[in-house]
């Protein structure tokens, strides 16, 4: 638990706009971040339970840490703060964590002892992986966004020059001494919710 609240600390502690929280403009629909918490926060209640945490423990410590990083999210955001930071707090995700727990949960209950110490060696690494590659998109490629009446990928590493006529999501960032005038410039205060890459990609 010290180890928790030392977390929670530091979390608040880095940011430089500590009073400027934001939440999500996300949704509760299935995408690969809110797989991505799901799965992770089922693999650290079995974490917790492999350490021989109890049953309550396993539960508290799991939820907190997924708290910790909704508050990280709304703290430090991640057009400044990149990997650590994110795009404020989401009570989704939240729901998410909550299930992961309880499914954990209910199959430590169901499961018998000698069953789940031979799984949680095997599964554990697979759990790990899911989670790395569930988060990747979020936190490596650019984020879409609806803007005004289209949708923009916002990206400091690389954005469209101004002439680009290709049809297709414009890589875009809201800083003039990132951009120039050279690369597409966007007004920050007017992106508007979260877009579903997964639902783009389908059109």
């Amino acid at each position: 638990m010290f180890l928790l609240i030392a977390l929670m600390v530091l979390t608040i502690g880095y940011s430089q706009e500590l009073g400027q929280w934001r939440w999500a403009n996300d949704t509760i629909e299935l995408t690969h971040d809110k797989e991505a918490h799901l799965v992770g926060s089922f693999g650290l209640y079995y974490l917790f339970r492999h350490k021989e945490f109890n049953e309550t423990q396993s539960i508290l410590y799991s939820f907190s840490l997924g708290l910790i990083k909704e508050t990280s999210d709304a703290l430090l955001p991640w057009e400044d703060y990149g990997i650590i930071g994110g795009d404020g707090f989401s009570k989704y995700d939240l729901y998410y964590n909550i299930v992961g727990i309880g499914l954990a949960y209910a199959l430590d209950k169901l499961w018998k002892p000698e069953k789940k110490m031979i799984a949680l060696n095997v599964d554990l690494v697979g759990i790990l992986l899911f989670v790395l590659l569930g988060y990747l998109d979020d936190l490596i490629l650019p984020r879409y966004y609806f803007y005004e009446d289209t949708i923009v990928g916002v990206y400091k590493k690389y954005q469209c020059p101004t002439h680009c006529g290709v049809n297709h999501p414009h890589l875009v960032y809201y800083d003039r001494e990132i951009t120039g005038d050279y690369f597409m410039y966007i007004d920050k205060s007017k992106l508007k919710e979260k877009y579903n890459k997964k639902r783009y990609k389908k059109k």
